[in-house]
């Protein structure tokens, strides 16, 4: 019994030892995007934009939402934009709600590396706003309002349903941002 013991041992050694060891590179997940294709969005709501068909709107369902509150769910990369829709009038004045939008931003300087601000202004189509971008490791990393100063305002801001790691969702934002943007760039108010 003890020889064969030692004659497994020896086996097992000698094998181990004829291999070269080649440490493993960490692996990441692979991120297929798909080819960008947008169709308009319509709805009940006084305005109208592009977005991305692999995204769906739905009506925003919280017990708190208003008619015109509205959610788009990028469903593969567990992401959603809520969108917000004010008419500006004597219950809600558009420096009220642009201070809101800033302060709701602002809210995320805690833990944020750096807010990027930048100006929306295409006067052809009365929308102008604010866009900003939130590095670091914050709840939103992309938030935006746009207005025609008189009649509309609508706030945007994005989460991702999941705890993030900012390295980690950058391809992601990045492409999701892309989308934004285009919302931006077609919204047409009614």
């Amino acid at each position: 019994m003890k020889k064969l013991a030692l004659f497994l041992c020896i086996g097992a050694f000698l094998a181990s030892c004829s291999r070269n060891y080649t440490p493993k590179p960490h692996a990441y997940f692979r991120i297929d995007f798909p080819v960008k294709h947008f169709e308009t969005f319509r709805s009940e709501c006084p305005f109208e934009f592009e977005k991305p068909l692999y995204s769906e709107v739905r009506r925003d369902s919280s017990a708190n939402s208003e008619p015109c509150w509205l959610n788009m769910n990028f469903l593969p990369y567990n992401a959603t934009l809520h969108l917000t829709y004010k008419p500006i009038g004597e219950e809600f004045n558009l420096l009220d709600l642009q201070n809101d939008t800033r302060r709701f931003v602002m809210n995320h300087t805690i833990k944020a590396q750096e807010i990027i601000e930048n100006k929306i202004d295409k006067p052809d189509e009365h929308v102008h706003g604010v866009l900003y971008h939130l590095t670091g490791n914050t709840a939103t990393s992309l938030q935006f309002y746009v207005t025609d100063s008189s009649n509309h305002y609508l706030r945007g801001a994005l989460y991702f349903n999941t705890n993030t790691n900012p390295d980690s969702i950058a391809p992601v934002l990045n492409y999701i941002t892309d989308d934004v943007i285009q919302l931006i760039g077609t919204l047409k108010w009614n």
